[in-house]
């Protein structure tokens, strides 16, 4: 049975099936057309959209068909200029706009589905859902045939079939606006004045027209006018679609020859031929409350649940989001590691984050269409023209729409650029964020009650300072204040600076190779501290993506200079720096090894281990003592219940047959060693660890001040020892647990005496930034 029928093979369902491949999900694509369909006209894809297709693979083989661009010109309908707006941007959104036409586009991932072996069925036309289970869902087509799967999802379009199963009320709604559109080629118009500014938008008193390039040379253009119009039905559009005079005409009509409208405009309407025109009809599908079925076994994306207008440019690029998305959100349901317990609510997460997204570019689509219909008169015309000049010099050429574009600045992660929706370590959980890993969380303080009695404190006096000192502050406060601007300035790509001052790469990019993962500054392979080609192993992908979000959120080369900024690349070198001294000599022989000096550093944490550091039994509580202080358990008891599972599990399947004991006893402060057995065992174990696994063993002992803790995370989690986990189906020992054995006398202290804020609040958040890195740094796919 396939895992996910994907309904419907058009740019959604298609985006889908490509993400669900790259992730090892076994889907099929069931298209109602014909083999031999060719989609028509033209489409802007936006700095959103792009970056989806850059992450499956096909965005670079696509712009050489396109043009790409960064503004757009708004103009009255005399060709004078109101204002220009981003279309798209390598400063603000990693990527311009493009204007490609369909069927190049449609044709790309085709191709790339056929190189990815992704089956696609033709002449498949779905009648419907038959039956959903918990376990599945049926869906039927008009064959006779029938397929089921784990999960049906319905990207069949503004008509679709699926939808009414979830949402049988919605149905397409048109509003009174239609399109008639065509492509021709400036060349093709000697003597014309072709100078006006493109791509443009023209906002007229009778209607609104649109020219945009379509070609990479800018020769060929596309043209789009917009025209109020009742609604005809579908055989009624169908009709007037096949009457290519009659669009010829009413083009005529309303940009005549003698007209105030730019030459170009009436060039366009007068002398390219009937034959390559087409109609739009602008229907809307609204987003609804749900695009999930009462099982979850049925989903909807792209048109077939929220289709909108061209108006607002974001048709096409939220179904390649809700793709991208979904197609990360159904990679996690079906890892081997995932609680089937929390499906159904974690894509209840996913629809809820989707479905306000949608409904603000839909909001947005809605008022760009307004702007398009005809003036009722010359005042009318004035006022839309000022509107348009006034908002845009208020709001800036971003129109207020910079989030639309601009999701997350991430790699996926979505994933990454276009969507950046992520699950957290925890499998169960959905994460929507733009942390970055350097970075940790506000949380609130958690100040302890005021016990103290007595008078308050004396008022502070000044100092009497010499005025030489004070005018040197003032000058040190004047230079860190201009440093600060200054960096900002960089930031904002407004200013200036020095070569480390400034960020010298455009774009973060990882690409495989056959040595790894290596993650590109537009050109430049991102090298370690010894200069060697920073690679990342092939069985770690989201290692090296993890790496390029680092980079991807600098905003100087300075930056990289600070290692909490770039902790994985770090990390990451320190491992690769293990892997090059072991080729080039052996590193047992050699007592300055990296791997020799890790060792010795890490046995010397042994006898100190906080999880073997038990308190003294406590003695029993003076009277009264429980008015003051609420505790149910010693802190020994504590440390015993935390401490002995995790002693357990690595002398039994670590290292069988060793002794573990506690390294104080309740008389003396003094630190007992362990048996000389054990020492042994476990440092001739942490000499043969892999590279990645002795770097990242390392990194957790650093972190949580104790090797048991570190080694009991490393084994639960790395790809490499994985033989000794056993046949366990799930993971129960992740960042929290870690983080809690590590510091559990600190919190239970804590507990007793309240958070200072900005200082243990940042502490627990950084040593589970720490496990954090170490996690990702060792994880794999490798094959079992």
């Amino acid at each position: 049975m396939v895992q996910v029928a994907i309904i419907g093979g058009g740019l959604a369902g298609l985006t889908l099936a490509l993400y669900l491949k790259k992730a090892g999900v076994i889907a099929a694509v069931y298209e109602g057309r014909s083999k031999d369909f060719v989609s028509g006209g033209n489409i802007a894809l936006s700095p959103n959209a792009l970056r989806v297709l850059d992450h499956i693979g096909v965005y670079e083989r696509l712009r050489p068909a396109g043009y790409e661009f960064d503004e757009v010109a708004f103009m009255n309908g005399r060709g004078v200029t109101l204002a220009k707006v981003l279309g798209g941007s390598y400063k603000e959104y990693n990527y311009p706009a493009l204007r490609i036409r369909r069927t190049a586009l449609r044709g790309e991932l085709l191709n790339e589905l056929r190189n990815q072996d992704v089956p696609i069925y033709y002449d498949k036309k779905c009648v419907g859902i038959r039956e959903e289970t918990k376990d599945s869902a049926t869906v039927d087509f008009e064959d006779g045939e029938s397929v089921t799967a784990e999960y049906v999802v319905g990207a069949d379009g503004i008509h679709s079939c699926i939808r009414p199963f979830i949402r049988p009320n919605a149905k397409p709604e048109y509003q009174n606006l239609a399109g008639i559109s065509g492509t021709f080629k400036l060349s093709d118009l000697p003597g014309v004045d072709t100078n006006l500014y493109l791509p443009c938008m023209l906002f007229g008193a009778n209607g609104t027209f649109a020219i945009m390039p379509a070609s990479s040379d800018g020769d060929e253009v596309s043209y789009f006018a917009t025209f109020q119009m009742e609604d005809r039905g579908r055989e009624g559009w169908a009709a007037l679609d096949n009457n290519k005079e009659e669009m010829f005409r009413m083009l005529a009509e309303r940009f005549p020859p003698k007209s105030a409208w730019p030459e170009l405009v009436r060039a366009l309407c007068e002398k390219a031929p009937p034959s390559g025109l087409t109609l739009w009809p602008f229907y809307q599908v609204s987003a609804g409350q749900t695009w999930l079925s009462p099982k979850r076994r049925v989903i909807l994306i792209g048109d077939a649940a929220h289709a909108m207008p061209p108006t607002g440019g974001q048709g096409g690029a939220s179904s390649f989001e809700d793709a991208e998305t979904l197609g990360y959100t159904l990679s996690h349901l079906f890892a081997p590691d995932f609680d089937n317990k929390a499906r159904s609510s974690v894509l209840k997460v996913w629809e809820q984050h989707r479905i306000p997204r949608v409904q603000k570019i839909m909001d947005f689509t809605t008022k760009n269409g307004d702007l398009r219909k005809t003036s009722t008169s010359v005042f009318h015309q004035f006022v839309k023209e000022w509107i348009i000049w006034g908002y845009i010099k208020m709001v800036g050429p971003k129109m207020g729409i910079v989030q639309m574009k601009r999701t997350s600045q991430s790699v996926t992660s979505e994933a990454a650029r276009s969507t950046r929706a992520a699950f957290s370590l925890r499998p169960a959980q959905i994460l929507y964020t733009q942390r970055c890993f350097g970075t940790t969380s506000r949380l609130p303080a958690d100040v302890a009650p005021i016990t103290a009695a007595g008078p308050p404190p004396d008022a502070p006096v000044a100092s009497a300072e010499h005025h030489d000192i004070r005018v040197a502050r003032k000058k040190k406060q004047a230079e860190l204040l201009k440093r600060g601007q200054d960096m900002r300035a960089i930031g904002n790509g407004t200013g200036g600076g020095s070569a480390k001052t400034k960020r010298f790469w455009k774009d973060v990019n990882v690409k495989k190779t056959d040595d790894g993962h290596q993650i590109f500054l537009d050109t430049r392979p991102l090298r370690t501290p010894t200069k060697q080609i920073l690679s990342v192993a092939h069985t770690k992908p989201h290692l090296a993506h993890a790496i390029a979000l680092e980079w991807d959120l600098l905003v100087s080369a300075q930056q990289a200079l600070r290692h909490h900024l770039i902790p994985l690349t770090s990390l990451t070198s320190r491992a690769l720096d293990i892997a090059e001294e072991d080729k080039k000599s052996s590193s047992a022989s050699n007592p300055n090894s990296i791997r020799n000096n890790i060792t010795n550093t890490l046995m010397r944490y042994l006898d100190t281990d906080s999880l073997l550091c038990w308190a003294p039994t406590p003695p029993d509580d003076p009277p009264g003592y429980e008015t003051h202080v609420s505790r149910t358990e010693s802190l020994r008891s504590i440390q015993q219940r935390t401490s002995l599972p995790i002693i357990q599990y690595l002398t039994e399947r670590v290292w069988p047959g060793v002794e573990i004991v506690p390294v104080l006893d309740e008389g003396s402060i003094m630190p007992r060693s362990q048996p000389q057995q054990t020492l042994d065992v476990i440092k001739g174990w942490i000499m043969g660890l892999p590279a990645y696994e002795l770097a990242g063993l390392e990194h957790a002992v650093f972190a949580g001040k104790g090797l048991l803790v570190a080694a009991r995370l490393l084994v639960e989690w790395s790809e490499e020892l994985a033989h000794l986990r056993g046949e366990e189906p799930e993971k129960k020992f992740g960042v929290e647990e870690a983080a809690n054995a590590a510091t559990l006398e600190i919190e239970y202290q804590l507990g007793m005496w309240g958070v200072v804020e900005d200082t243990h609040d940042v502490d627990r958040e950084d040593v589970r930034r720490q496990f954090g890195a170490v996690i990702l740094l060792v994880s794999g796919e490798k094959a079992p």
